[in-house]
């Protein structure tokens, strides 16, 4: 699995991004929210991108999905 650096405009293209994750790595929501101790509807929400969520909810997602996220100055 490759490092992709990618910049991110808004939460849809954020959502878009984890669902192409989850997909590749072939993980439930089930996993995330298992893993990441976050809800089903949580981890849901976070892949739609419409509605506003915690950083403390997208933390619990990228552990549920074993990632990471790394923040770069321009």
């Amino acid at each position: 699995y490759r490092t992709r650096l990618l910049i991110i405009m808004d939460k849809q293209q954020l959502g878009a991004i984890l669902s192409d994750i989850r997909t590749r790595k072939n993980i439930s929501f089930y996993r995330i929210a298992k893993g990441g101790e976050i809800s089903i509807t949580q981890a849901h929400s976070i892949e739609d991108g419409r509605r506003n969520y915690t950083i403390d909810a997208l933390l619990a997602y990228l552990r549920g999905i074993e990632a990471e996220l790394t923040i770069q100055e321009n």
